[in-house]
């Protein structure tokens, strides 16, 4: 599975809550690893009102949270995230990276420093530095 920003929660929350995949009839072993771009995996507190709404109260979003449901049958991930992104922080693939490291799962984290939210998806597949780095690291995750 793979996504950018709310794509990768939503790849996240696949792997991680096997709830989701059991509903339609989907071993949650068919997941083989996980690849995200910013995504928002442990987004608590919720600071931006807006965002709030979203959720109806705090077990909700609690239960949105894919840090929570990490377990040493979760699939391996490779996350990125811009060191510049100020819309979903970085602390959220560090701290989903943490969480995976401690149940055992391998749990690959790429920072990338100038790098905003919007940048790092249109990056993928660019004949620079940058894009070679994203290519080279998702095809020796996905050899793996």
């Amino acid at each position: 599975l793979a996504g950018h920003s709310a794509g990768a929660h939503i790849a996240a929350l696949l792997a991680t809550d096997s709830r989701y995949l059991e509903a339609r009839g989907v071993a949650a072993e068919q997941v083989r690893g996980v690849i995200g771009l910013a995504g928002p995996y442990d987004f608590l507190p919720i600071e931006s009102r807006k965002v709030r709404e979203v959720f109806v109260d705090e077990e909700g979003a609690r239960a949105a949270q894919p840090v929570h449901f990490v377990t040493p049958a979760t699939p391996p991930f490779l996350m990125f995230h811009g060191l510049d992104d100020d819309l979903v922080w970085p602390r959220n693939s560090q701290s989903m990276a943490e969480h995976l490291a401690a149940v055992g799962q391998r749990a690959e984290l790429v920072l990338l420093p100038d790098m905003g939210h919007i940048e790092l998806i249109f990056a993928l597949g660019k004949d620079d530095a940058v894009g070679r780095q994203l290519d080279v690291a998702i095809a020796g995750f996905l050899a793996n």
